[in-house]
This record gives structure tokens, sequence and C-alpha cells, in this order.
């Protein structure tokens, strides 16, 4: 059975929201001007499922070198972690001074 583009339009924008998480994401320092227009004032973030950290880091248009740490759920995880939905993701970077 085929069906027409009405149908796949009514079914598409419910498969849609299958593929994506709301995660909370917090910049601190020098990170937080990454922030702008892309996390909401709540800290939210609205992101596809099974990004990593380090595509968050990309999606966010964070320079990698400047990330010192990363923190999940409070706990320091390594760049390959796999985002959960609900997730609260900070990203801290390195603090110079002389």
């Amino acid at each position: 059975m085929r069906m027409t583009n009405y149908e796949v339009y009514q079914i598409r924008p419910s498969s849609f929201w299958r593929f994506i998480m709301k995660i909370k994401v917090k910049l601190y320092t020098i990170l937080k001007k990454y922030g702008d227009g892309k996390i909401d004032e709540d800290n939210d973030l609205t992101i596809q499922q099974s990004l990593t950290l380090q595509d968050l880091i990309s999606h966010l248009g964070l320079p990698e070198k400047t990330v010192s740490m990363s923190l999940v759920n409070g706990l320091v995880k390594k760049i390959d972690y796999r985002l959960q939905e609900g997730d609260e993701v900070k990203f801290f970077s390195y603090i110079g001074g002389g």
C-alpha cells in the first residue's frame, strides 16, 4: 500500500520527536558566550539523541582546547560519553593568570 504525501506528512512530525531529547547545559567562565542563542534561559537545550560530549562541544562551537573539564550529573565524564535525556552537563575552561 502506497501512502499519499498528506499521509506521510501526518506521520513525520511524531516520528521526528522520537529522535530528540532535552538536556541542561551550563557553561562557565569564558565559555558562557558560546551558549548565547543556543541554550535557553533555563539552561535547556534540545538535541538529537545519541550525541556524545564531543558532539555537544562541536554543536555549541566551543573551542575544544579551551574545555578543561566536563561534568555530567555532577560526575567527570570522558569526551565519548553518550548523552541521555535529562542529563545536566557542565563545561569548565582553563583559568589563566599571571
